[in-house]
């Protein structure tokens, strides 16, 4: 996988697909993705945006460091994104150096 970007720590949102197909045949997991975006750092809200939504699919989402899952054909994939985004932040604790 590719190395992350330093500025992924300054990033809000982050939506990323379970299966993404890459030009060179292989498949990129947006799980790998979002352990790896913890571990460079980020603290943005990662929203797992997939067709593969199970119960078990979102429990998995979640153990590797997503905020959450809208499933693909969402009536309203933004709004949840945007509520997502507000959950994860009040969840988040507050760091007493940025005030």
């Amino acid at each position: 996988m590719a190395l992350i970007p330093s500025r992924a720590k300054v990033w809000d949102i982050v939506l990323v697909d379970q299966h993404m197909d890459l030009k060179d045949g292989d498949t990129a997991y947006g799980t790998d993705i979002v352990s790896a975006l913890r571990v460079a750092g980020a603290e943005g809200c990662l929203i797992m945006h997939t067709g593969n939504n199970t119960a078990e699919d979102i429990a998995g989402y979640l153990s590797h460091g997503a905020d959450g899952v809208i499933g693909k054909g969402h009536p309203a994939p933004f709004k949840e994104a945007l509520a997502l985004y507000r959950k994860a932040l009040c969840q988040r604790p507050t760091n007493p150096e940025n005030g």
